[in-house]
């Protein structure tokens, strides 16, 4: 289980909350070219625990395209959908976002959290 989740395999909102404000700060520290600080974040809800893993499956061992995901709510699923609806392929929207970065002078460093995009909806 990760560092960053509670004993169900979920991920803390504020652990969250924190990496988004990190994330933000950042990029705006670039774009500005000087120190910036995230004041007020608004809008965040957490209608349902983000679980991360259940076991470890290499990338090379599926067919990212046809991973596919529930969310079900007291049991019953409420929305299904297959990762090949983010752009194709999941690491489509990671090229993207690399590449994005790029251009502002960023990166992705080792151990952070990438989401790759919905294929729910929410």
């Amino acid at each position: 289980m990760p560092a960053d989740t509670n004993p169900y395999g979920g991920v803390f909102g504020g652990w969250l909350m924190a990496q988004m404000a990190l994330g933000a700060g950042s990029l705006a520290s670039r774009l500005g070219q000087s120190k910036a600080v995230v004041v007020s974040a608004t809008d965040f809800t957490f209608p349902g625990a983000m679980v991360v893993g259940g076991r470890m499956v290499r990338p090379f061992d599926v067919d990212l395209r046809w991973v596919g995901a529930t969310l079900s709510k007291n049991g019953v699923i409420e929305e299904s959908g297959v990762s090949a609806a983010v752009m194709g392929h999941p690491a489509a929207g990671i090229a993207w976002l690399v590449n994005q970065l790029h251009r502002h002078g960023a990166g992705l460093e080792r151990g952070q959290y990438v989401l790759a995009g919905s294929f729910t909806r929410p």
